[in-house]
């Protein structure tokens, strides 16, 4: 009786370890393909709130380090928006009467700090920055895990 009570623990632990994995790893491919999506797009108000979002996603299956990164990341497009509604770039109609931005010294210089906070935001999806975050949270094994 004792060994079929241990047994149906350790097949329990195993159930939730892979149930946790996989909702991680759902987070995951969701954070990835949030990456890939705006390697073609920029980031809005929209982009904002679906990080947003999956941080509160990622409150339920990962350590506070994850949540706060992706909030962090976030906020990154929350100042980045600000910044472009508060620095619009200047704007002058060509001959046909289009509306063309003007080539001068102080829009690239707007340019530049625009450039700055997308940036820091691609940075976070490259591989070596993500997977370092989300590396020690995708672990599965019925070993422990050790470092190194």
């Amino acid at each position: 009786m004792s060994l079929q009570h241990n047994q149906a623990v350790e097949n329990a632990k195993q159930a939730y370890t892979l149930s946790l994995f996989d909702k991680r790893y759902q987070i995951y491919e969701k954070f990835k393909r949030f990456g890939e999506a705006h390697e073609r797009k920029d980031y809005d108000g929209e982009s904002y709130l679906e990080m947003t979002h999956l941080a509160h996603e990622a409150a339920f299956v990962f350590d506070r380090s994850i949540e706060d990164w992706l909030h962090e990341i976030a906020q990154q497009i929350h100042d980045y928006n600000d910044f472009m509604a508060d620095n619009p770039l200047s704007r002058e109609s060509d001959i046909f009467g289009n509306e063309v931005v003007v080539d001068d010294a102080h829009n690239a210089q707007l340019k530049r700090q625009y450039g700055s906070y997308k940036a820091w935001i691609r940075e976070q999806f490259l591989p070596m920055e993500s997977n370092h975050k989300f590396w020690h949270f995708m672990y599965v094994s019925d070993r422990p895990f050790m470092d190194g």
